[in-house]
């Protein structure tokens, strides 16, 4: 779904559609807020429930000697941060 507004494009997604329709309806946008969590909390236990269905167990995905970092090599801290880091640490 689109909305116009001064020729520009804004995509909106079920969050802005039930608030949207909330606001429409009367209620206030922060009661409107609140809203949005309900399908985001029935999403997440669905998922929960999913996974304890198919899933057998926990599984294990790598452990630490299987994992080998491929991201760039670690730098040396300039002192100003090396300073505050020591700092927070005390």
């Amino acid at each position: 779904m689109w909305i116009i507004k001064s020729r520009k494009r804004i995509p909106l997604n079920i969050d802005g559609v039930i608030s949207g329709i909330l606001c429409d309806l009367g209620l206030d946008w922060r009661l409107a807020r609140a809203f949005v969590f309900v399908p985001r909390a029935a999403d997440i236990a669905a998922r929960a429930v999913e996974e304890v269905v198919r899933e057998h167990g926990w599984r294990v995905v790598a452990t630490a000697d299987e994992i080998e970092y491929d991201g760039p090599a670690p730098r040396p801290y300039p002192a100003r941060h090396r300073q505050m880091r020591h700092s927070s640490h005390s």
